[in-house]
């Protein structure tokens, strides 16, 4: 039996080589040598600093700096999804962190290292989109990409806007699945090329009128940022953000090759102290802590509510993300957060005054009104945790797996 199989199999195995190699999806190897993104994979790829502020300052701590005892549920669900770095922040100040793994405060030097943004990058590039319009790189959301990037000149694409692409409404058909070989999320991660991948994308639905999360709506927002600006993403970055709003340390972003572009929809690689700056900067309505207006408080406000761009499958406006932000309500609170994949989250609960930060390895797989399950338990600790008042609320149905 077996040796009437030998000979299927070598030309199955040869044929899939071959339709590889013809088709250009050699990142498939990569991605089955490797098997899954993780926090920790910034030596995998080339990649370019972004430069903190030499005038840094770190967070000061409370009076009962990690006094408080934290909630059993809490600590629970920071263990149960492989915690690494957790962070609370209020008025200003540090109310308690914890680090797992070998991950520390990043005043401790010995120990200090980055962690893998993931989609919570997002956000960063919808902030640059902000700095690039209030510098005047950029004349307007209304703008066609085409005004930026030639690939978009064509017929079908001419009319995608800047705006529709932050609200994730591009129409584009970029195939969004981290968990199989063979997808655009996966040759954009493991992939060299982009440029070309974000090029060959084409139109599945009429741009403004559907939401669908697609990475590549991030990476096309990267393309037009480069061009209007003309400088790469990263040194962008270093001029116009991370060097004015208190970020301590330098932080990494991974290209798609040597001297090559931005993985801007993913691949932010900093710590909880300094991500928790960007929650700040938009808490302040675009001032840095220095007092320095970078983005205008009109773009922040129109980055943290909901865009209305319906999901025909709901038959109603998107009430969950703005530009390139998930936004949410809990217990009455109004909350804005960027969130990564494996569980990123940067939250930002304006009404308290309040700033969370949670890295680490999973997420829960289930979905609440668009949020990941585990995102309420933290929510729920945290509050507890700051003493907050609590009303009765329904989350609403479950969804299973999603972006």
């Amino acid at each position: 039996m077996l040796a009437r199989l030998w000979k299927p199999a070598v030309f199955l195995f040869v044929a899939v080589n071959l339709w590889l190699l013809m088709f250009g999806k050699t990142y498939v190897y990569t991605a089955i040598l490797y098997q899954s993104p993780e926090i920790d994979d910034l030596d995998l790829f080339p990649y370019r600093t972004v430069t903190a502020s030499l005038g840094a300052t770190q967070w000061p701590k409370a009076p009962d700096y990690n006094e408080v005892e934290f909630p059993a549920a809490l600590t629970k669900v920071l263990e149960d999804f492989e915690t690494t770095q957790f962070l609370v922040i209020q008025h200003g100040e540090i109310k308690a962190e914890r680090y797992w793994e070998g991950y520390a405060p990043n005043d401790e030097a010995r120990s200090y290292k980055n962690s893998n943004s993931f989609s919570a990058g997002k956000s960063i590039v919808s902030i640059l989109v902000g700095t690039a319009l209030k510098d005047g790189y950029i004349q307007s959301l209304d703008q066609p990409v085409a005004d930026y990037v030639d690939s978009f000149k064509s017929a079908d694409k001419s009319g995608i806007t800047i705006r529709q692409v932050l609200q994730m409404a591009s129409g584009l058909n970029f195939f969004e699945a981290y968990n199989k070989p063979v997808s655009d999320t996966t040759e954009a991660y493991y992939g060299k090329d982009l440029v070309g991948l974000v090029d060959r994308l084409g139109i599945e639905e009429v741009p403004g009128t559907t939401w669908r999360y697609k990475s590549g709506d991030t990476q096309v927002l990267a393309l037009v940022v480069m061009a209007a600006t003309g400088k790469s993403l990263s040194d962008y970055a270093s001029e116009a953000l991370w060097s004015k709003i208190g970020a301590v340390h330098d932080a990494q972003w991974s290209l798609d090759d040597e001297n090559g572009v931005e993985k801007a929809y993913c691949c932010f690689y900093s710590n909880a102290r300094d991500f928790a700056r960007i929650a700040q900067l938009y808490m302040n309505a675009g001032v840095t802590p220095m007092g320095e207006q970078i983005v205008s408080p009109e773009y922040v406000q129109q980055s943290i509510v909901p865009n209305g761009v319906p999901m025909p499958e709901e038959r109603a406006p998107s009430h969950w993300y703005g530009y390139q932000w998930w936004v949410m309500q809990h217990e009455g609170h109004p909350i804005f957060y960027a969130r990564g994949i494996l569980g990123q989250y940067v939250v930002a609960i304006p009404d308290l005054d309040a700033i969370v930060v949670r890295l680490g390895h999973t997420r829960s797989e289930v979905k609440l009104n668009h949020h990941p399950a585990d995102i309420y338990g933290i929510l729920d600790g945290v509050f507890e945790l700051l003493n907050v008042p609590r009303p009765n609320e329904s989350r609403g149905p479950q969804e299973q797996q999603g972006a």
